[in-house]
């Protein structure tokens, strides 16, 4: 396990063209619009088992190749 809780507003800045990214078994809280918005061609992110309790609503718009979630 992990101890990733929170990102910062440039943690993925510069990761254009990731296009898959695991952070299961974190302690992920909440996801913020802002997380992945460079991640124009993220297609799977995986967040399973971590502590969710709030999702932005924008938080994957420009996330429009995201396949799987």
């Amino acid at each position: 396990m992990n101890k990733i809780y929170r990102f910062g507003h440039n943690t993925f800045f510069k990761l254009n063209y990731l296009r898959r990214l695991d952070l299961s078994f974190n302690k992920i809280l909440f996801v913020k619009k802002y997380y992945f918005q460079h991640l124009i061609d993220l297609r799977e992110l995986y967040l399973r088992h971590n502590q969710l309790s709030h999702l932005e609503l924008e938080a994957f718009d420009s996330n429009l190749a995201l396949v799987r979630l």
